[in-house]
């Protein structure tokens, strides 16, 4: 299938004060057209990784901004944004109350599109991704969360 075996592209890049170290990698989604695989790579300071994330059109419709927000056990939960080069400016808001800045690549000019990304606090999950547009516009929606089943 084109596009399986494409070498993905790193986009952004951090480093948290724990020592956890992340990356966001892109490379063509086969499955559709203009299509899109965006993952945030991260390993913890303990020596545990994780590759998570979204594949689909680089935006839907009209949308200024696609996301993606879960976890992996042994690393720091993660939120991941893609979206139009417009963005100035990306927060989360948990359902704790804390905002949380999204760090942002520059526009990357082969897609098209700016990336975001940044870890999430493991006890307090994201509800309102925030994002303020060059021309002023502020966009608000709701965070995906996947809820972990009760334990036994």
């Amino acid at each position: 299938m084109q596009g399986e075996d494409e070498p993905s592209q790193v986009v952004l890049e951090g480093r948290e004060p724990d020592g956890t170290t992340w990356s966001v990698d892109v490379r063509p989604d086969p499955t559709c057209d203009d299509g899109l695989y965006s993952f945030v790579r991260r390993t913890s300071v303990a020596g545990r990784s994780a590759r998570s994330g979204m594949g689909g059109p680089k935006l839907y419709g009209d949308d200024v901004v696609n996301v993606w927000a879960g976890r992996s056990d042994g690393t720091p939960p993660f939120i991941l944004i893609r979206g139009v080069p417009s963005i100035e400016e990306a927060t989360v808001l948990t359902s704790g109350g804390k905002t949380l800045q999204i760090t942002l690549s520059p526009e990357i000019e082969e897609f098209g599109l700016r990336f975001g990304a940044a870890p999430l606090p493991e006890d307090d999950p994201p509800e309102i991704l925030t994002v303020r547009l060059g021309d002023g516009r502020v966009i608000q929606g709701r965070v995906p969360w996947p809820r972990r089943p009760p334990t036994p």
